[in-house]
């Protein structure tokens, strides 16, 4: 029954991955390796230990699967049969997105003077580097407790100076300001396969004071989805502060310290996003709360949900 277990698993792990045009290499699927069958919610979901497998476990399998001729190998790298391509595709966005995070990371430095800034996590296809020429840079904003509006007030304005703000048809290398979470509210509510591994591969290009470490352990339900994921050490992109930066922050903090600006902003902000079309279009996840800022107009899980489960339903049908 557990062999069968991991079966399932790898399979629904190369097929979800699949759907995100991303070939694997043996140690990716053993660590990414979904067991969850659900991929909407992981509300029910259970990480039991038999649920837990050794690598090797997972390469003998993956041959097995080979020898039935339902994935294929080339590289290094498994995907399912007909997939090659992606093998290619892969090794070039690759080398796209390590020249995109370098230029994120030289404009974090100036992002970083930023009132009320913590952190700065890279998401999306940036973050497990499959981006291409003309993406933007997905980013997820952790601002100071209580001081929400008013943080991303300052960060818009100057990234928008600084020519950097993702916007209208302004998209290649550009930020975008789509998710801001109050440092006291670092959990993601929406959990499912989808947000599992986006934040499976996200990890900071700026962090004041270890704010992505708190970050991994409140969204500890990834583990749900992947038993073998396991929080990540720093990274080679971040940068800290210096004292340039801390001081600049901390000047401005004090100037707006003042929970009237935070009220106004807030209701300024939450006027403006009521009013805007997107808030209300088909298919739309806003957000505008105390803990949280959410603006994906057109949201990829569910596209990323239906293209898994049609072909999850070819695979299984052979």
């Amino acid at each position: 029954m557990s062999n069968e277990i991991l079966k399932r698993s790898i399979l629904r792990t190369l097929v979800y991955y699949d759907a995100l045009d991303y070939p694997l290499t043996a140690f990716e699927i053993w660590k990414h390796l979904i067991v969850s069958e659900n991929c909407k919610t992981l509300n029910n979901a259970e990480n039991k230990k038999n649920n837990y497998w050794n690598l090797m476990a997972v390469m003998v399998e993956l041959e097995k699967e080979k020898a039935e001729n339902r994935i294929e190998e080339f590289r290094g790298f498994y995907f399912l049969s007909g997939r090659k391509k992606l093998v290619y595709e892969r090794r070039r966005r690759e080398k796209i997105s390590l020249a995109k995070i370098r230029h994120f990371r030289f404009w974090a430095r100036w992002l970083r003077f930023s009132p009320f800034l913590r952190a700065i996590l890279v998401t999306g296809r940036l973050a497990f580097k499959n981006g291409e020429i003309t993406s933007d840079w997905d980013a997820l904003i952790i601002l100071k407790q209580g001081k929400i509006y008013t943080g991303r007030f300052f960060l818009t304005v100057w990234t928008h100076l600084l020519g950097k703000r993702r916007h209208n048809e302004k998209i290649k290398d550009r930020i975008c300001l789509n998710c801001f979470l109050d440092a006291d509210f670092l959990e993601i509510k929406e959990q499912n396969w989808f947000a599992a591994h986006e934040y499976s591969f996200a990890f900071p290009i700026f962090d004041s004071d270890e704010f992505f470490s708190r970050f991994q352990v409140a969204n500890k339900w990834i583990k749900k989805a992947k038993p073998h994921w396991e929080k990540e050490k720093e990274n080679l992109f971040i940068l800290k502060d210096n004292f340039f930066s801390r001081v600049t922050r901390w000047l401005g903090e004090w100037i707006f310290a003042s929970d009237f600006w935070e009220r106004k902003l807030g209701a300024w902000q939450r006027k403006k996003i009521f009013r805007n079309p997107k808030t209300f279009q088909a298919g739309a996840f806003i957000r505008a709360e105390k803990e949280r800022l959410i603006f994906w107009p057109e949201p990829q899980a569910p596209r990323i949900c239906r293209r898994f489960e049609e072909k999850w339903r070819l695979l299984i049908k052979e």
